[in-house]
């Protein structure tokens, strides 16, 4: 199975996950509507995917999808081609989505022409949030040697990336940047080892836990002879063998020494278990063995309360299993739908995620694909559907925006055979490595996964050797039952002008992150947050001074705009000293450290000190005076800072560049008597 996959994938991978655990079905989730206790309670959960602040509903059902391969009618095609013809973008628009409507699987492959048209048309009409999503849509599934309006593609890109959360080391520099308080500062290491009760010196991955979390199942690639038996035997004579191992929970984040499952394991591979929400079946793979149909198949045993015992597993037979590589299966809640991976042919391409559903007599229906929401052009892997949370995870190197080879995301049951646009998890858990094989405990707080340990570092290339499995904790965003939307914009206090940046989001309380995104080219940003807590919101960027400012979010969805200061040329009303003096007081010292603070964020800036005095009294006097007050703003800045003195110039002007050239009272020589701040590019300042 291991094999199959690299192989299939042809990875090179810092983190390894799979997904293994509990339950995802394509019903609508019974969390979602009013059934009993026992088809999955309200109890499980207050959680309601359609009240989330993430929720973006695709426009089609795209009901063809497993029933007819490829859709086609020439008149309606004819009809769509005139309207093109004749730039009636309207009627285009509306008989383009009643033909897209009705598109099966080969259409996306041959008619993804049809989605782009789509979505322009859109675009022309104003219909922004459509034509989004259709761009998005036919990237998911756009092949090589189609062509793309590369000004589209740009655009559609930008905003996707605008939307991504910065990666996880670059917020950590930010961080360290930012010169934070310890208490504020985000741990970057918060995963733990299993242990050497779970871990092997050989693979150790594909793990499940069950709903109490008080079992843990997992698949390792282990010798088959006893090794301290047979001494004699070297690593290249040893035969290894998939095999999958149970361990329970003994304590905190303790688990007793893992012991093969011997009602599953065979002389062949299994592996990638995942157990159903009650504890009384499990499903897996199993590679190679007679029988099979592909080379990887999945099967199920299941506990029999008479004998006590589990019952000898079958396969489940070619309606659900394909003459390919079939895994990672996954129950739904209610345990009567089971998600696999497969590379089939007749998917979108690349390996896709299907479905097989249970019927009152207890057989399984033929799998189904899940659909182009989910599955791309190239590879989905690991649905995983969190048994009380009612949300599908999934693994993808498809979709627009991932930090690395292989991401973890997530999406929602709206109802049948339809499911919400999927959402990267972010950079707190996935990295520029891959992630799959994964599973999340009951509660929500930790990801369990397997990944590879670093043998050397020693070279310019880490080396890597097995893979152990890990616990991580997530991130409270993801924790959260219920996300409420935080929206912003950040504009200059005075002209209203827009600028880039990046905004941050602390929750006070835990001092934990939320991982923090660029803010948009007209000034906005977008969050969703767990309600009912304090934030602290840091706003940060190369043309203005940093603003940090307390937020306490509710139960609606709330809007706050930021006022900033540009830092190019600026005058602080506090920097006022008192009449033929030079000495720092301590009303100056907070904006002061504005500019301390910006000059260290930002090393490819300088800083011009300019002080300037009225035009009364000598002008040599004043010239003099003039530069004793920039040369003491330096030196503070520089005393209460590690920035280098050749970042830091500073000039007395005196009376020579008056804002009032004619002073007729005191307000004007008060004008006059200033010192101008000139924040500017290293090659700017001369």
């Amino acid at each position: 199975m291991q094999t199959r996959i690299t192989g299939l994938l042809i990875l090179v991978f810092l983190l390894f996950f799979g997904s293994l655990g509990a339950e995802a079905q394509i019903k609508l989730p019974p969390i979602f509507n009013n059934k009993n206790e026992s088809q999955g309670s309200q109890k499980e959960s207050k959680y309601n995917a359609r009240d989330s602040a993430e929720l973006l509903i695709p426009a089609f059902t795209f009901k063809n999808i497993n029933f007819v391969p490829y859709y086609y009618r020439e008149k309606d095609l004819d009809q769509v081609r005139k309207y093109h013809k004749d730039g009636d973008i309207q009627n285009l628009y509306k008989s383009l989505s009643a033909y897209i409507e009705h598109f099966g699987i080969e259409n996306f492959i041959l008619d993804n022409d049809l989605l782009w048209l789509l979505a322009r048309s859109a675009d022309s009409l104003g219909k922004n949030d459509f034509a989004q999503q259709m761009y998005r849509l036919a990237l998911r599934h756009h092949r090589k040697g189609q062509k793309i309006p590369s000004l589209i593609y740009e655009r559609v890109m930008d905003i996707e990336k605008r939307k991504t959360q910065l990666t996880a080391d670059a917020f950590f520099e930010l961080i360290e940047r930012w010169q934070l308080s310890d208490s504020l500062q985000p741990a970057k290491d918060s995963e733990r080892n299993l242990g050497d009760s779970i871990n092997s010196p050989y693979e150790d991955y594909g793990l499940t836990i069950s709903f109490s979390d008080s079992l843990l199942l997992f698949t390792s690639k282990r010798p088959a002879y006893d090794t301290a038996a047979n001494p004699h035997l070297k690593i290249k004579e040893l035969k290894f063998n998939e095999n999958i191992y149970i361990a329970r929970k003994i304590g905190e984040n303790k688990w007793s020494a893992a012991q093969p499952f011997e009602a599953i394991n065979t002389s062949y591979n299994e592996g990638s278990p995942s157990l159903r929400k009650d504890g009384k079946m499990i499903a897996f793979a199993r590679c190679h063995a007679p029988g099979g149909y592909g080379n990887c198949d999945i099967y199920i045993t299941e506990w029999n309360d008479k004998k006590q015992k589990w019952d000898t597993p079958y396969n489940l037979g070619a309606g659900v299993n394909d003459y390919s590589w079939d895994s990672h299966p996954t129950f739904s809640i209610t345990g009567d739908t089971l998600f696999f991976a497969s590379d089939r042919k007749g998917g979108f391409g690349g390996t896709d995620i299907y479905y097989t559903e249970k019927n009152k007599q207890g057989r399984w229906s033929k799998a189904r694909n899940i659909g182009p929401i989910i599955n791309t052009q190239h590879n989905e892997l690991s649905p995983f559907l969190h048994p009380s949370k009612g949300i599908l995870y999934f693994s993808s190197d498809g979709h627009l925006v991932n930090f690395g080879s292989f991401d973890i995301f997530k999406s929602y049951c709206i109802d049948k055979g339809r499911w919400s646009e999927p959402k990267n998890l972010g950079p707190f858990v996935n990295t520029e490595g891959s992630e799959f094989y994964f599973t999340i405990d009951a509660n929500h707080e930790y990801i369990f996964y397997a990944r590879e340990r670093i043998k050397s570092k020693e070279a310019e290339r880490k080396t890597f050797e097995n893979t152990d499995l890990y616990m991580f904790k997530l991130p409270i965003e993801l924790q959260a039952e219920t996300l409420v939307k935080l929206s912003g914009r950040v504009i200059e206090e005075l002209t209203g002008e827009v600028f880039e940046g990046i905004v941050a989001v602390f929750d006070t309380e835990s001092k934990m992150p939320i991982a923090p995104k660029h803010i948009n080219a007209d000034g906005t940003f977008e969050f969703e947050l767990p309600p009912h807590r304090e934030y602290l919101v840091i706003v940060s960027g190369e043309n203005f001074f940093r603003i940090e400012e307390l937020f306490y979010l509710g139960e609606e969805a709330a809007e706050i705009e930021i006022p900033v200061r540009k830092v190019e040329r600026i005058r602080f009303e506090s920097v006022e000293f008192e009449r033929g003096k030079a000495q720092i007081l301590p009303k100056m010292e907070n904006d002061l450290h504005l500019v301390i603070t910006f000059l260290q964020e930002n090393e490819n800036f300088d800083l011009l000190i300019e002080g300037h005095t009225d035009t009364s009294g000598n002008a040599d006097a004043n010239k003099n005076l003039s530069q004793d007050r920039a040369d003491a703003i330096k030196t503070y800045i520089l005393s209460y800072s590690d920035i280098a003195e050749a970042r830091v110039k500073a000039i007395g002007k005196g009376s020579e560049e008056p804002i009032i050239a004619e002073e007729k009272s005191e307000e004007d020589r008060k004008l006059n008597r200033r010192v101008e701040f000139k924040i500017q590019r290293k090659e700017v300042i001369e």
